[in-house]
């Protein structure tokens, strides 16, 4: 099931995406097409942003085992996911 990994702005959320993908792929060159590993969310009012986290690396498309996956999360990271974002990240309906 996909998690979430909530951070207090984009550039912090992107940061750690990026961290996460040089671990898969420490040979990437800085300007490749595809820099970061998992997509962020922005909150719609207040500037959070989170990491859509797929609980896979084949989800994540990604060739990695599982342990290795699970292992670029923090254990802090990894408490701290949540299985679905609030009610306040989905805009209002109109």
């Amino acid at each position: 099931m996909t998690s979430y990994l909530v951070f207090p702005n984009l550039d912090a959320a992107l940061e750690r995406s990026r961290a996460a993908y040089s671990a898969v792929d420490p040979e990437a060159a800085p300007d490749a097409v595809t820099i970061a590993l998992w997509e962020a969310v922005t909150h719609p009012l207040d500037g959070r942003a989170a990491l859509v986290l797929p609980a896979t690396p084949t989800e994540a498309g990604i060739g990695l085992g599982q342990g290795a996956y699970d292992a670029l999360l923090t254990a802090g990271e990894a408490a701290a996911r949540l299985a679905e974002l609030p009610a306040d990240w989905l805009p209002p309906a109109s």
